[in-house]
C-alpha cells in the first residue's frame, strides 16, 4: 500500500520526520471535519483537517483505495 506522502494532498505535520500515514494531514476538501458548535457559548468551533490515516480509514473520504493519490512531481 502506498503511503500518504505519495498523495498530492498530503502535508507533513510540523516537527515530525517519519513516514507514517498519521504524520500527514490531508488537505483535500473531503477531509475537513466540522466540530459540533459550542452550545454553552453559542459559537461554532473551527474546522480541522483530518490526518491521512483517518481519511484513509473512512470510506466516505479518501478510502483505503486512496482515490485522491497520484504521483508527486519530483
Amino acid at each position: 500500500m502506498k503511503l500518504c506522502r505519495d498523495c498530492r494532498w498530503a502535508t507533513r505535520l510540523q516537527g515530525l520526520a517519519t513516514e507514517r500515514p498519521y504524520d500527514y494531514t490531508c488537505q483535500h476538501v473531503t477531509s475537513m471535519k466540522m466540530s459540533l458548535p459550542d452550545y454553552v457559548l453559542g459559537q461554532p468551533q473551527e474546522a480541522r483537517q483530518l490526518t491521512c490515516q483517518t481519511a484513509r480509514d473512512d470510506p466516505g473520504r479518501c478510502g483505503p483505495e486512496g482515490r485522491y493519490w497520484e504521483p508527486k512531481e519530483e
